[in-house]
């Protein structure tokens, strides 16, 4: 028994120390479930795992074998680097079992291009003063890099910088090109302009590179430069404010002065700075230097003498070697000639003195009156050349007179004035010394040379558009009209009278006939403001389609509205005319030209060279019965005036043939290369008609000598005369030119076209388009035109508003 119960006994214990022992440790786990990426340069892809039986000391790791072609984190966060084929190892640290990830690296073109391109501008900056470096090809990739300025004048294709005076804006274009695959990208560059330069130079050399006083003049104008904005600061106002004061401090303290530099006609400002050293120095070392600061080696009139000093409260006592010059008390005696003295300051501050003396010169008088005179010679405005400058001065022959201009290219030494763009003040200098004297004194005078004017600059500019635009020729397309001027930093505002051809940016819509349009350009410099203006053709369209040329053709001629007016027919005796209304229906037939040839020996009788020109006029002759067959018996017995037509409502009569020359324009231009015709004005007459008929005459002429609207000009064009006074007064020069236009689309596209016109409406309208009778309320008119091509005829029926009477 006692053996049973040891034996449970021990079995039991053997049972308690199993339950009780520790289990075995499992093994952390790992399983990688990407076997391979495929990924692009600068992708980012994880490596998925799992870790099973993990415990805090577990750690995963990564690693690539390749990191020239992709990298891994701690993360399994893998970047593709370049491409090709990179192997990442995945394990637990301290364990054996490893896992390898193929990771295949492909090129993002995008990706690398972009790159480039963001590297590039990292290091181009927007603007610059002097040359700058251009990369023909990138670091990394060895891609290659195009450069274009848009204004070589501005800025080279290769970086080299052309400085203006004022700022330059240009487009700055880089083309990367990576193994076939391009990226183009336009940066906006600005040349800043040398005139910054210029100004914050002669700003900052007013400042010693050693600061020991404080500054009470400092300029903030410059004379060359008359519109910079010049404004400064101090970076440490603790020793030097920013206005000017200087404060001992108790260490040599750098700082900078920062000058902000613009102008008034540029909406840019640059910064620019210069390093100084406010010294420390003893009190009275400070305060002899503030004293020194304020003096002048040479004097002319009384000075100040302070007793103490604002900052240390020092005691300054004065003492002049010779009070018959000066005395202790600052007054000056001036003699003719000049005098030295020794002015003496001593300055007591704590218990300390220091004591310090200015050689003094007091300016005799006979130097101020020399220069005066001198100086006297030139006017404040200097806006001619100086021919006879006199360097002798009769009260002082014994005077020595030389002189200078401080700006050479305005004014030379010579006395020749150079007409700048800008009004530029400068300095006339001049050096008085005398024959029995050492000393010679220099004076200045400050003077303004004027610039171009406003009117001046306008003409300029004007020529350069014309030139650049082409103007003179048929414009077929739009155009590129300038909104600023460089040289004169002017802005440009165009206007057009007829914005549905030309826009105020140039754009053109192609008219159905030739049309004349001007553009006015407004120039707009600083505060001043000028226009010119321009008188340009724009071509009508060309047709392929007969029918298509007739349709835009009546709607020309088919108003909408008919206009009424009240005029003035001007001449010795003036009168009243009135507009009741027309339509200006096209008659194919030609003009009927009568035979009022002046006699060959009572006229020019020089053959023009070529013609160019056909000039309208009017008689200015209002008296009764002056019309073409007057005018006609005129000019014949009057051999002294000579025009080659002249046209009233019902005949034209010519009297000088078309390749002769005739004085009726008062230029040689219009005379020599011109047609006149003068139109009549005789009281009783249809002046609608007249320019109706001068209209077909001059389209006529146009044709025949192969000429276009743009050849039609104002008797006013050469000589600035009021005429044709009727037509400029009364606003009708666009209604003849489009009456004009009307015949000339006719003769160039419809010749083989017949058109028989009718009024349905023939109480009010006839069959020539003339309104012959106005109510006086607003009423319509209908009318229809039998138009026929190719033996095919076509009806075309509209109806227009009358306008009521306009008087």
């Amino acid at each position: 028994m006692k053996k049973l119960i040891k034996m449970f006994s021990v079995l039991f214990l053997l049972m308690f120390l199993f339950a009780c022992a520790e289990k075995p440790i499992e093994k952390a786990v790992l399983n990688v479930s990407t076997t391979a990426l495929e990924m692009k340069i600068g992708e980012t892809k994880t490596i998925e795992t799992t870790v099973t039986n993990a415990v805090a000391t577990t750690k995963l790791m990564f690693l690539s074998k390749n990191t020239e072609i992709a990298t891994v984190d701690e993360q399994g966060q893998v970047t593709g680097i370049s491409d090709g084929e990179a192997t990442i190892i995945v394990y637990l640290d301290g364990e054996e079992d490893e896992f390898q990830v193929t990771v295949v690296v492909s090129k993002d073109y995008d990706f690398i291009l972009n790159a480039i391109k963001k590297d590039l501008l990292s290091k181009v900056e927007p603007s610059a003063r002097a040359n700058i470096t251009l990369p023909s090809t990138d670091e990394i990739y060895g891609a290659t890099i195009a450069w274009k300025s848009s204004n070589e004048q501005v800025i080279t294709n290769d970086g080299v910088v052309i400085q203006k005076e004022y700022d330059s804006q240009v487009q700055l274009s880089l083309t990367i090109n990576y193994e076939g695959k391009v990226l183009s990208h336009s940066l906006p560059f600005t040349v800043i302009g040398y005139a910054y330069e210029i100004v914050a130079d002669a700003f900052l050399e007013q400042f010693s590179p050693n600061i020991t006083h404080s500054y009470d003049n400092i300029k903030t104008t410059n004379a060359a430069y008359p519109n910079a904005v010049i404004t400064w600061s101090s970076s440490n106002e603790l020793v030097f404010t920013n206005q000017g004061v200087y404060k001992n401090p108790k260490a040599d303290t750098p700082f900078d002065i920062e000058v902000q530099v613009g102008f008034s006609n540029q909406p840019d400002v640059y910064t620019f700075t210069k390093q100084v050293i406010a010294k420390s120095v003893p009190p009275l070392t400070a305060i002899k230097n503030e004293l020194l600061s304020k003096f002048e080696t040479n004097v002319h009139m009384n000075i100040a003498l302070p007793s103490t000093d604002e900052v240390y409260g020092s005691t300054i006592t004065w003492e002049s070697s010779d009070e018959q010059v000066i005395t202790n008390d600052g007054v000056v005696f001036q003699k003719e000639y000049n005098s030295q003295v020794q002015l003496s300051f001593t300055i007591a501050y704590e218990g300390e003195t220091l004591t310090h003396t200015i050689p003094l010169t007091v300016v005799g008088y006979a130097y101020e009156i020399v220069a005066d005179d001198f100086l006297k010679q030139f006017n404040k405005l200097i806006t001619r050349n100086y021919d006879n400058i006199k360097t002798v001065n009769y009260n002082y022959p014994n005077a020595v007179i030389t002189w200078s201009s401080s700006n050479e290219l305005v004014f030379t030494n010579l006395g020749v004035y150079k007409k700048p763009k800008e009004n530029t003040p400068f300095e006339i200098e001049v050096q008085v010394g005398f024959t029995d004297q050492q000393a010679v004194h220099t004076f200045t005078k400050q003077v303004v040379a004027q610039g171009i004017t406003i009117y001046e600059k306008t003409a300029i500019i004007e020529e350069k558009i014309l030139n650049s635009l082409n103007l003179g020729k048929m414009i077929t397309e739009s155009l590129e009209l300038p909104i600023f001027d460089e040289e004169f930093q002017a802005d440009l505002t165009w206007v057009s009278n007829k914005a549905a051809i030309i826009t105020s940016t140039g754009a053109v819509v192609t008219p159905i006939a030739n049309q004349m349009v001007t553009l006015r350009c407004e120039v707009s410099i600083g505060n001043d403001y000028d226009s010119f203006s321009m008188e340009v053709e724009v071509a009508g369209k060309q047709y392929n389609d007969k029918w298509a040329a007739v349709e835009d053709f009546l709607s020309l001629i088919f108003h909408d509205r008919i206009k009424t007016q009240r005029y003035t027919m001007f001449g010795a005796t003036s009168y009243t005319a009135y507009n009741y209304g027309y339509l200006p229906f096209y008659s194919e037939a030609k003009s009927v030209i009568l035979d009022g040839m002046v006699p060959f020996a009572d006229r020019p009788g020089i053959v023009k060279t070529e013609t160019r020109w056909v000039v309208i006029h009017d008689t200015a002759n209002t008296r009764v019965g002056a019309d073409a067959k007057m005018h006609t018996a005129y000019i014949r017995t009057n051999p002294g005036v000579s025009w080659h037509y002249s046209v009233d409502d019902r005949e034209t009569y010519q009297h000088i043939p078309d390749e002769e020359v005739a004085y009726h324009a008062g230029a040689r231009e219009g005379n020599y290369y011109g047609i006149g015709i003068e139109t009549c004005l005789n009281q009783g007459i249809d002046y609608n008609v007249v320019m109706r008929r001068t209209a077909k005459l001059t389209a006529e002429l146009l044709m025949e000598f192969n000429l276009s609207i743009y050849n039609v000009r104002q008797h006013n064009y050469y000589s600035g005369k009021d005429c044709p006074h009727v037509m400029r007064s009364a606003n009708r020069w666009d209604e003849f030119l489009m009456l004009v236009a009307i015949e000339y689309f006719a003769l160039k596209n419809l010749s083989d076209v017949s058109f028989v016109w009718e009024s349905l409406s023939p109480d009010i309208l006839d069959n020539t388009g003339k309104i012959i009778s106005q109510a006086g309320i607003e009423t319509t008119v209908t009318y229809r035109v039998l138009v026929t091509y190719k033996n095919e005829t076509r009806e075309f029926t509209k109806t227009s508003t009358l306008e009521a009477k306009s008087w």
